[in-house]
This record gives C-alpha cells, structure tokens and sequence, in this order.
C-alpha cells in the first residue's frame, strides 16, 4: 500500500507525536508513505491520501478537493465548537475570533462531508463530538485510542525519603483547569501536606501562586517527566474538555495513582483505574486529593490498576487499526 500523508510544516507537538509514531509503525508494516507539506506537489503514484492534523475542528488540506483518490482524515476533536470561547483560548483577541473561525470552518466542512472517504477520532467520545459538531456521517468515524511510549514511562524505584508531592502536566490552555487545581491544593487542610508541583509551559508569567506550588513553566522531556510522574503521590488532571488526554495513560504507564475528570474522554481513557470528579468543583478536587492521601490501599489499588489500563494503549495497536481504516477506505473507493 502507498499512503500520501500531508505533514505540514507547522503542526502542534502532540499532533506531531501521534503523527511519528503511527509512520513508524506503519512502516515496519511494509507501508509505503510519502509525506508532502504545503508548499509540495501532493504525490500522485499513491493509493490513498491521510490527513493527519484536523485539530479542535479544522477542516483538511484544500488541495485534496482537486484529488480525486480515496482520502481519510484524523479528526483529533472539536472543542471550538463543544467549549465556550473562554474556556477554549486563553487571550481575548483569540477568543473574539472565535464565531468567525466557527463560521468559516464549517463552511471548510460542507466541501469536505463527502470528498472524504473516511475519519479516525481518538476516542468514542471523539467521534461523537465530531459527529455532532461537525455533522460528519458517524459511520464513517473510526475511533482509534492512542498508543503511549512504554519504554519510558514506565515504573521505577522512587526514593521513599525524597519529598512528597502531587502533580499536574499540561500545556497552558484554560480548558486544562490550572485555577481550580491550584484552588483546590490553597484549601487542602492536611497535617504534612504534600507540595504541589504543576508543570504548565504557557502559564502567565503575571500570576502568583500560594505557598506549596511549585510551578515550572517551561518545557520538560519525556525522561524528565517519567520520573516525576513516578514520584508523585498522585497525579491530577481535572480537564474540562479532552478529546484523549495523554498525560493521563502517561501517568499510569508510570505508577502514578491518578485524579481525573468524569467529562469527556477522561473516563474512557482512565476506565476504573482513576478517581473521577466534576471538574467544575474545587470541592470535588481537594476531596479526591484529601482521600487519596489518606487511603494509602486506594494508593496501590489505583497504581495497580493504572499499569494494568496502561497495557491497553500500544502505537502498535493504533497503527494496525489505521491501516484497517485505509485498507477498508480503498475496498469502498473501488466499488462505489
């Protein structure tokens, strides 16, 4: 099989990694890729195209409207539609385009409903809010979870001597809920409290934060963060709004007991092995911490059940089932 994948030149980190590590996979199965970016001539001797980076509703590339052979896109979520405009961007000028950027993605979407021959979503939840938002045809979408790199979050020895302390990784946006997470940690009333470290690049550099955080705003590699996810009494990500949620299979492929959301795609992806909470309530927040840090059992049940979860999520497993989709794609553009 030969695959066109358009791979722009400027693409966010978490699109490029999903990206990467599905071409290699699929190449170990002896698929042909040829990846071509904006300014390139689309490759022609192919089978299929795939567009890979739809993000939070945008439309594919407008070259393939002059293609004519199968195409399937990576629709990775539309939170502009599914979020408040506030929720979604994080300075006002960004947030005032929002309706327009609605406006004309749509519009990018009435071209593209049946040019394409098939969608891949990363979650169920994924493909229902694409589906609804952007009014694709749901038997057309294929959710497909991601893989995560099991060789470097992994367990380990973690001093037992060292500090004790929660965690929270994102990138800043305000659909990752940092307020409320520091808002909660502010009015956790424990003996011995643990510090809260948030790794948050993009946080504005203008906000104070209580005594106890200690925030990083810049950038860490995977290595860095396996080892902090290893050590952390928990990690908690009480996301408003995720079409995946990374960091928390991340979390767990490590041995980290995890918080998280019972919205969106935080409980699919977490199954039982999370403590889910409104993540709209501080309250809901600081209990869930408070419990947690007294139930050491709960520790360990959550632990245990993480690695086991974790086990499920395999770039192998993701690639073999984009490569259904396509194999799939190509059988139906043959005999319309």
């Amino acid at each position: 099989m030969k695959v066109g994948v358009f791979y722009p030149s400027r693409i966010p980190l978490s699109a490029c990694n999903y990206i990467d590590n599905v071409i290699s996979e699929l190449a170990n199965k002896n698929v042909e890729l040829f990846l071509f970016a904006e300014k390139e001539p689309i490759p022609t001797s192919v089978d299929i195209y795939w567009d890979p980076r739809s993000m939070g509703g945008g439309a594919p590339y407008k070259m393939f409207m002059i293609t004519e052979k199968p195409l399937v896109v990576t629709v990775h979520g539309a939170s502009l539609f599914s979020l408040a405009a506030k929720e979604h961007f994080s300075k006002v000028r960004s947030a005032l385009k929002a309706q327009y950027l609605k406006i004309y993605h749509l519009y990018k979407w009435r071209q593209f409903r049946y040019r394409s021959t098939a969608f891949i979503t990363v979650s169920a939840y994924g493909k229902w809010e694409i589906s609804k938002y952007l009014r694709l045809d749901e038997t057309k979408v294929t959710p497909v979870w991601h893989g995560v790199d099991l060789d470097t979050f992994k367990p380990g020895l973690v001093d037992k001597a060292s500090r004790r302390y929660f965690l929270h990784i994102s990138q800043y946006q305000p659909k990752k809920n940092v307020d409320r997470i520091i808002e909660a940690y502010a009015m956790l009333s424990v003996a011995n409290k643990p510090a809260l470290v948030a790794v948050v690049p993009g946080y504005p550099q203008s906000a104070s934060v209580p005594k106890g955080i200690e925030l990083i705003r810049t950038p860490k590699g995977k290595q860095e963060l396996a080892g902090l996810y290893r050590g952390a009494v928990a990690f908690i990500f009480p996301s408003l709004h995720e079409t995946f949620g990374m960091p928390i299979v991340e979390a767990m492929a490590s041995g980290s007991p995890v918080i998280t959301s019972n919205v969106t795609a935080c409980p699919e992806v977490a199954g039982d092995a999370a403590l889910l909470v409104n993540p709209r309530s501080v309250d809901d927040i600081a209990a869930a911490m408070a419990r947690l840090l007294a139930d050491e059992s709960l520790r360990e049940s959550l632990r245990e059940k993480g690695l086991a979860r974790a086990q499920q999520f395999t770039w192998q497993h993701c690639a073999e089932k984009h490569l259904e989709v396509f194999e799939r794609a190509i059988r139906e553009a043959s005999n319309p």
